[in-house]
């Protein structure tokens, strides 16, 4: 790893979502929902890279529009559009229905279309994607690697709270050693392991209930011989 890569790691992961108007009179359309749930999985890759994943459950004001399309932020602008997938219940959204966002600058948008969530209704978005480049180095201790990340987060006008946060991190492949772990910000809640295809993984994670949406920030340090 370039030592170079001293910290700079204050990941963005902004989102909003955008109603597409069919009629002129863009006065007459409403957007507002809650956010019920949102997970987040992060997995730190042994090339530098980050997973992403989102489990996002969106309910629709009765009387607010449909939605329709969603956008999602992602931490730089290396992130690999090609490697960005979508559900909206069930549905596989098509990759064309994925494309690089008009509204903010570093995400995607994603187009439910004949799949919306109509007012009144719940659906659960699920988006996976990897951004390259996300392995920096520890601005207190250079023999450790660091990671910070943002989960997206919709504009508090039209959802003022996140009911449930959870965000989890998962350390490189075969990395268990908690005690050579440094966290950022604010202290994980809980650690777990698991074991994914005859992998082991070390997993930090945090939760936060009826929290004010706006931006939240985490992160780890570890060391760099693990990637």
């Amino acid at each position: 790893m370039n030592k170079k890569w001293l910290i700079y790691s204050s990941i963005i992961g902004l989102a909003i979502i955008f109603i597409a108007s069919t009629t002129t009179n863009v006065n007459a359309h409403t957007y507002s929902f809650d956010v019920d749930y949102m997970k987040t999985n992060v997995y730190i890759e042994l090339d530098g890279s980050i997973t992403i994943e989102y489990w996002i459950n969106f309910t629709c004001h009765s009387w607010a529009d449909p939605i329709n399309v969603v956008d999602i932020g992602f931490p730089t602008a290396d992130y690999d559009l090609s490697s960005v997938k979508a559900k909206i219940g069930e549905y596989d959204i098509p990759s064309y229905n994925i494309e690089v966002s008009e509204v903010i600058n570093i995400g995607v948008e994603i187009w439910l279309t004949g799949h919306y969530i109509d007012p009144g209704e719940s659906g659960q978005l699920y988006v996976i994607g990897n951004n390259p480049n996300m392995i920096f180095g520890d601005y207190e201790n250079e023999s450790l690697a660091s990671v910070e990340f943002s989960p997206t987060w919709f504009s508090s006008s039209f959802c003022p709270t996140y009911e449930y946060l959870e965000v989890n991190f998962y350390f490189p492949p075969n990395f268990t050693n908690g005690n050579e772990v440094k966290w950022h910000y604010r202290e994980y809640n809980s650690y777990s392991f698991t074991e994914i295809d005859s992998t082991d993984y070390l997993i930090y994670t945090w939760t936060e209930t009826n929290v004010p949406m706006q931006q939240y920030t985490y992160g780890v340090s570890f060391p760099k011989d693990a990637v």
